[in-house]
């Protein structure tokens, strides 16, 4: 008897196994898979990513980690994979250096291959693919998404109403259009909440015709309120956590000590991408400037800074910061303001995401400045107007 009862657990246990086995065979025969192409410092030390998104075939609350691998120390290469009945927008999570957000879009027996850069930053992110159709059609999208707004943003301020009716009425076309025609659900529930955010009244609508087109995604039903949402399950709960406690820890940048005393070494890239650092071997002391072109109080600073740098030239170098977005308001700002003299460098990149070590630096209001000596020590903050002179004379004559 107790034979026959081993052999009968011993079966059933066989049986799950190899209906387990076979399920992941299954899912293996469908994997899509993302391949990331890593720089220097993307891989400048070990960390763990994540691919992780919705299951939005069951519901827009079944988060799941898909996949999860650990990049060694100057591993320049790492693959994910993920199990998809149907085209996703997934997500990538860096631990450490890299994108909290990266935002993937997958299809299903897929291959996206990446590259994954300093200047894709810390935090959200969308980039075009070297392979990957729909990933880069949704950020294309995105992109579309950026520059409508600062078209509308640029026209607002300048009055021009013409201009502003062409260019809503070309942008409510240009999304209807695509969300009449586009071939993946995922895509096209972006571009619903693009329309729905641009155009609110007109946006339900369009809910309601994708919601038609594509019964089997489950997270556009639940948006257009033709089926209620399913609570996340007790493994997507998990996960949802999981992530949430990850991004929280990537959030949480390591400031530097800023206080007068305390040493600091910075390097900044100059508009060539050369990355320079505010030392001199013919200066006593070096003025690390924080500023932008948009900044009036900063451009009303700058005029004294040069006259202080012309009468110390012998004991003073300017180290000019700029954290402007857009790069060409920077360079411009340097011409008006004829500040060739400085040492030129900007905290964003060309994308205009900022640094890390910008955001280590944690500058929450400009203009803001340090004074370093030789040591690169901080030696004063904040100085403004005449005060700059001031205390550059009362350390000379020490």
């Amino acid at each position: 008897m107790k034979y026959f009862i081993y052999v009968s657990l011993l079966g059933l246990i066989s049986s799950s196994i190899f209906l387990s086995s076979d399920n992941y065979k299954k899912e293996e025969q469908n994997n899509s898979k993302i391949v990331l192409q890593l720089d220097d410092y993307i891989c400048s030390e070990g960390q763990w990513v994540y691919l992780h998104g919705c299951k939005s075939w069951i519901s827009g609350n079944e988060v799941a980690i898909f996949d999860s691998a650990y990049i060694e120390k100057g591993q320049h290469s790492v693959e994910l994979q993920a199990y998809l009945p149907m085209a996703e927008s997934l997500f990538v999570l860096f631990s450490k250096n890299g994108p909290c957000q990266l935002e993937v879009g997958m299809e299903p027996d897929s291959c996206v291959i990446m590259n994954i850069e300093e200047e894709d930053g810390e935090n959200y992110c969308s980039k075009k693919a070297l392979q990957g159709e729909l990933n880069n059609f949704m950020h294309k999208a995105i992109e579309g998404k950026k520059l409508y707004r600062d078209k509308l943003k640029e026209f607002t301020s300048k009055g021009e109403q013409d201009s502003i009716v062409k260019l809503q009425k070309d942008r409510f076309n240009s999304l209807s259009s695509l969300i009449r025609t586009y071939k993946h659900p995922c895509a096209v529930y972006n571009l619903c909440i693009y329309l729905r955010t641009d155009f609110p009244q007109e946006g339900k609508k369009m809910f309601d015709e994708a919601a038609e087109r594509f019964p089997q995604y489950v997270s556009l039903q639940e948006s257009a309120k033709k089926k209620e949402p399913l609570p996340g399950t007790s493994y997507a709960q998990k996960a949802n956590e999981r992530i949430q406690y990850m991004m929280d820890e990537k959030y949480q940048i390591p400031l530097l000590d800023t206080s007068i005393g305390e040493n600091i070494s910075l390097s900044f890239p100059d508009n060539k991408g050369y990355k320079v650092s505010p030392t001199s071997d013919n200066s006593k002391y070096v003025f690390i400037d924080f500023w932008a072109s948009w900044c009036k109080p900063c451009r009303k600073e700058n005029p004294i800074i040069k006259q202080v740098a012309k009468q110390y030239k012998k004991e003073l170098y300017i180290y000019a910061v700029s954290i402007d977005t857009y790069h060409q308001a920077w360079q411009n700002a340097i011409k008006e303001d004829s500040t060739f003299s400085f040492q030129h460098v900007i905290g964003t990149f060309p994308n205009g995401k900022k640094t890390k070590l910008l955001s280590r630096l944690n500058i929450k209001a400009i203009p803001a400045n340090f004074l370093i000596d030789k040591d690169q020590r901080i030696v004063a903050k904040n100085l403004r107007g005449e005060r700059l002179a001031q205390v550059l004379d009362s350390l000379i004559q020490k």
